[in-house]
């Protein structure tokens, strides 16, 4: 349903909405978001994100592949025997991640990364990028509510790992964040034959609210946009979960009025 002025009630101002991120990142309807202002970019340069030692040369090409993955991506891990430096556990966790992403996040963080490591990603800041769909089509809602994309999430972060060579441990306590976010939009996410309900979404919002609030501590802080990318993947043209939830924790399902929001 649509909010409309009979229904004019204050709204909690969750993290965790497509339209404050898009207030957030100053997106003008149809466009992809201003790498400049990307929020991948203001947390991409900051430290203790898992990790320790010297800094490690990363591979000159893909070393894994992810199906699905745009064209411009690169499986680029760090040299086996070398050491993970907080920045290279980051960069090697956002990469894998990358092909899971909306066409407008994508965007974002493979600019973030191409400035936060550009001798190891410089080439991501050339590349042509698609513009963004106009529409919000339910075979999108389906694909990016689905628990295969969940699945395809931890398969790449397993594949990246192990073409790395490097334990778990090695890449710090983002790698292990991810693979909880990525198990908790499995077992809520859909199926072709049986997409997610409205009582899927609410169990998925009450199971992804503590989730990401853990990115607040300063060791999973860096994350923060990337995990809500995953959670709620951002396109310019709607929301996958049109649903707003209410001080009360009641639920509205539908687009919201942008009068009143």
């Amino acid at each position: 349903m649509t909010i409309g002025r009979g229904n004019r009630r204050r709204v909690s101002r969750l993290p965790l909405t497509a339209e404050q991120r898009r207030r957030r990142m100053g997106l003008p309807q149809f466009l992809p978001p201003p790498s400049p202002l990307s929020p991948f970019q203001r947390q991409g340069k900051k430290r203790k994100r898992g990790g320790g030692g010297e800094e490690a040369a990363w591979s000159e090409e893909g070393m894994y592949e992810v199906a699905g993955a745009p064209d411009w991506w690169i499986g680029k891990i760090p040299p086996i025997g070398g050491k993970l430096t907080p920045d290279s556990a980051y960069a090697a966790i956002v990469n894998s991640i990358i092909p899971y992403l909306s066409p407008e996040d994508q965007r974002a963080a493979a600019n973030s990364l191409a400035q936060t490591l550009p001798d190891v990603f410089g080439g991501y800041a050339d590349v042509e990028f698609e513009m963004p769909p106009l529409d919000v089509t339910p075979a999108m809602r389906q694909e990016f509510t689905s628990a295969a994309r969940a699945e395809g999430l931890l398969n790449a972060l397993e594949t990246m790992r192990e073409a790395s060579t490097f334990e778990k441990e090695s890449f710090g306590p983002g790698f292990t964040y991810f693979e909880t976010l990525a198990k908790t939009l499995r077992d809520f996410g859909g199926t072709e034959e049986s997409p997610m309900s409205r009582s899927d979404i609410r169990g998925l919002r009450g199971a992804l609210d503590p989730l990401l609030a853990q990115t607040s501590a300063d060791e999973l802080s860096a994350f923060g946009p990337i995990s809500q990318a995953i959670a709620q993947p951002f396109f310019s043209a709607g929301d996958i979960h049109p649903v707003t939830r209410l001080p009360s924790g009641e639920y509205i399902f539908g687009e919201r009025n942008p009068e009143f929001f």
